[in-house]
């Protein structure tokens, strides 16, 4: 059995749509709201998804704790749109400063897409970018390649352009690891720029 390869599965590129409708009425009168949500799955390990103008009304909060601390507080993310493929888009977590991307930093937006999943056997590849008219825009991109089975190396970077307050901020990193039997080397490089960088 070991010389012996199952035969590999067909894989049709498939789309899939889902538009929605929501009616609200108030004392000053109703109002529509209509969006679509879109995934293309382009091969079997990596998706594009993405959505226009998204309701994220009836996705429940996350609750955050009464706890005091000096250091910001990271609540989970339960907004679909962010949750599909949010492994892509990890680059670790850096001490007191938390992960680098961080989507509940991203707040309501008119137009969103996203890509990831593996373009080759060893590369893995996330782009995600939010775009509020006129207001906010925010890209994401995350590489990672596999030089071995223990060995990675990644690129990181994020841009977040803020209309009103003329502000562009980004981070660039670099990280990987190393083990070579039980000894491991874990290293990242960051560089950050902007008002709030």
């Amino acid at each position: 059995w070991s010389q012996i390869e199952p035969p590999k599965e067909k894989h049709r590129p498939s789309l899939s749509l889902l538009p929605y409708a929501l009616t609200t009425a108030k004392e000053t009168g109703s109002q529509i709201r209509t969006g679509i949500d879109a995934r293309y799955t382009v091969t079997p390990d990596f998706t594009i998804v993405s959505t226009i103008n998204p309701d994220f009304a009836t996705v429940e909060s996350a609750v955050q704790t009464v706890a005091f601390s000096r250091a910001e507080q990271f609540v989970p993310e339960r907004r679909p749109f962010f949750l599909e493929g949010a492994n892509y888009f990890s680059a670790g977590s850096f001490y007191t400063f938390g992960p680098l991307f961080y989507s509940n930093r991203i707040g309501l937006f008119d137009i969103g897409a996203k890509a990831y999943g593996k373009i080759t056997p060893k590369d893995t590849l996330g782009f995600l970018t939010a775009i509020d008219f006129g207001d906010r825009v925010d890209t994401i991109v995350r590489y990672r390649h596999d030089i071995s089975a223990t060995d990675q190396i990644g690129l990181f970077a994020s841009q977040s352009d803020v209309a009103k307050d003329n502000d562009h901020s980004g981070v660039v990193a670099l990280d990987g690891s190393l083990r070579r039997n039980k000894v491991g080397l874990d290293y990242q490089f960051i560089k950050s720029s902007g008002l709030n960088g």
